[in-house]
C-alpha cells in the first residue's frame, strides 16, 4: 500500500516535470490505469491528483502575492 508520504512525494514529482499541466498528466494516468485495469493504480493516481490539487492551491501563481 503505498502511504502518504510517498502520495505527497510523487504529486511534487509531477508538479516539478508538469507544471501547471500537473493535474493534466495526473488525470491521464488516472484514465491508462482504468483502461487496463488496475484499479489500484487508479485508485492511487486520484490520491495524487487530490494532493496536486492541494499544492497548487498553496503555491502562488506567477506574478501573484501571497498574503
Amino acid at each position: 500500500m503505498i502511504t502518504s508520504k510517498e502520495i505527497l512525494q510523487t504529486a511534487q514529482l509531477v508538479i516539478h516535470e508538469h507544471d501547471e499541466r500537473a493535474a493534466d498528466e495526473a488525470i491521464r494516468m488516472v484514465h491508462t490505469m482504468l483502461s487496463s485495469g488496475d484499479l489500484a493504480g487508479q485508485s492511487t493516481w486520484r490520491l495524487v491528483l487530490h494532493a496536486i490539487d492541494q499544492l497548487q492551491i498553496m503555491e502562488p501563481l506567477p506574478g501573484e502575492m501571497m498574503h
